[in-house]
């Protein structure tokens, strides 16, 4: 019973994380370019499983882990790739009414979710 339990636990987190897949774009973004994926919009996100790609970088994020009383939300150890350059950071995403939002060290953003 305590090994389905533990296992049940390591699915839980790819999950709920792959329920934020999509396109998001800044608040103050014309929808219509931002929400465009052919299209240059340096306010646009996608999240894609353990993925997230911002306009000329990307990182993967591995080790989640859920915060306490904030469902839906996860810190993570973040592998970026961006503009020649590799980097390892901490981030943490979660849900919003509109979105997501998305921390890391020195800033923090909200982002609308492309309809």
């Amino acid at each position: 019973m305590v090994r389905l339990a533990l296992i049940l636990t390591a699915l839980a987190a790819p999950l709920s994380a792959q329920s934020l897949d999509g396109r998001y774009y800044w608040p103050d973004m014309n929808p219509a370019q931002a929400c465009d994926p052919q299209a240059y919009s340096d306010g646009a996100i996608t999240i894609a499983g353990d993925q997230i790609e911002f306009v000329e970088s990307r990182c993967s994020l591995t080790n989640p882990v859920s915060v306490r009383g904030m469902d839906g939300t996860y810190l993570y150890d973040a592998k970026c790739n961006g503009e020649g350059e590799a980097w390892t950071e901490r981030m943490m995403v979660y849900p919003t009414f509109e979105g997501v939002a998305v921390l890391s060290r020195g800033w923090a953003r909200t982002y609308i979710r492309c309809k």
